[in-house]
Parts: structure tokens; C-alpha cells; sequence
């Protein structure tokens, strides 16, 4: 009676990319090879689970690279002076809200030292942000301050410029002309 041939399995290894976040697996016996070139040691289960450091990639030689930290520096400006001038916006009161409503991982008022918000001059705040920051974010914060001391019929938020914000009054006056 002829045996039929038996299937071996295959293991398969989950290896991660240094460079992105796509995951690859990558067949056991194609990866042994190379584990045991670097290993000076048996390989063990233990060893293998705790001690195992695969890379994809060409292999580096010398003393290992420092990894680069980019810091993502994000600075928005929000210019409150025609409110402020007028006596309807109370610029302290809008720096605390902020203070006490941006998110950082989820909580609100946890800035810490990732998110900064200081006064430019007298009638300017600045938020920086060291970390991934929406500038349209920083839009729905104000509205939202301004829904909450019944601002939001008088005053709106315009973009001036890329990383700037402004506090201006609807044109009321002219749209009063228009209809008479």
C-alpha cells in the first residue's frame, strides 16, 4: 500500500516593518536562516519569545542610529480685538475655557507642557501645540464659547490667514440698508 506524502505546516512569523506600520508574515523556515546567523546561542522557546529582534530590511552595521524624533510644532493665533474693543468679548474668560475644553489623548484640561496657550499682545491669544493639533478644532472651541455666552449671533470666526483666526462682527449695518 503506498502512503500518501504528508503535508508538513507551515509556521509563519508576524514581523513588523521598521519604517511603517504595515505588518507583513513572513514563512518560519524562510526567516530561520537568518535568526541563526545572529544567534550565538540555541534557540530556545524562551529565547525565541523574549530575546527574538528580526528586522526587514538590509542589514546595519556599525553602531545603531539614533531614532529621529520629528516634533510636529503647530501655532495658531486667534485675534479677539474688534470684540474686545467693543467690551463684548472677555479675552481671560475665553483663555480659561480653552484651558479647561482642549482634549489631549482624550481628557480635557490635561495639557500638560504638549499644549501651550499664552497672550500675543493685548488682544491676541496663541495656542502651540507640540503634538497632532487641528486648527479647525480650535474654530469649533471658539464657536462654542461664543454659543455659551449667547455671542454666537453677533460675532463670527473667520480665517485670516493659514494659521490665524479672527473674531469679527456680522455686518448688520448693511444688511439694516439693504432692506429698506
Amino acid at each position: 500500500m503506498r502512503s500518501l506524502p504528508v503535508e508538513r505546516p507551515v509556521l509563519f512569523l508576524r514581523v513588523a516593518h521598521e519604517t511603517t506600520s504595515l505588518r507583513q508574515i513572513r514563512p518560519l523556515n524562510l526567516l530561520l536562516p537568518q535568526l541563526l546567523r545572529f544567534r550565538s546561542q540555541p534557540l530556545t522557546a524562551q529565547s525565541f519569545r523574549f530575546q527574538l529582534d528580526i528586522r526587514d530590511g538590509p542589514e546595519q552595521s556599525g553602531a545603531p542610529k539614533a531614532a529621529k524624533s520629528v516634533v510636529a510644532k503647530h501655532k495658531f493665533v486667534i485675534d479677539y480685538s474688534k470684540p474686545a474693543g467693543d467690551g463684548v468679548f472677555d479675552g481671560a474668560l475665553y483663555e480659561k475655557f480653552l484651558r479647561d475644553r482642549i482634549k489631549v489623548d482624550g481628557k480635557p484640561g490635561a495639557l500638560g507642557e504638549v499644549v501651550k496657550i499664552s497672550k500675543e499682545g493685548s488682544n491676541k491669544l496663541a495656542v502651540q501645540a507640540s503634538i497632532p493639533f487641528s486648527k479647525r478644532y480650535l474654530k469649533y472651541l471658539t464657536k462654542k464659547f461664543l454659543k455659551k455666552n449667547q455671542l454666537r449671533d453677533w460675532i463670527r470666526v473667520v480665517a485670516t490667514e493659514k494659521d490665524k483666526y479672527e473674531l469679527r462682527f456680522y455686518n448688520i449695518a448693511e444688511d439694516a440698508e439693504d432692506e429698506e
